[in-house]
C-alpha cells in the first residue's frame, strides 16, 4: 500500500508517514528502502499501462 500510493499516486513517503502518524504507526522515510523496492513493482506497473 505503501509503495502503490508513492509509485501508483506519486505521494511523497513524508507525507505518508504523517497520515500513518495520526493512526500510531512509525513510517521511516530517511531510507532509501522504497526506492530499492521499485523493480519489484514493474510487473504492477506494466499491468496497467
Amino acid at each position: 500500500m505503501i509503495l502503490e500510493a508513492k509509485f501508483g499516486q506519486h505521494l511523497p513517503l513524508n507525507r505518508q508517514s504523517e497520515s500513518y502518524a495520526l493512526e500510531g504507526i512509525h513510517l521511516d522515510v530517511s531510507r532509501p528502502w522504497a526506492v530499492g523496492s521499485a523493480p519489484a513493482m514493474r510487473p504492477w506497473h506494466r499491468g496497467w499501462h
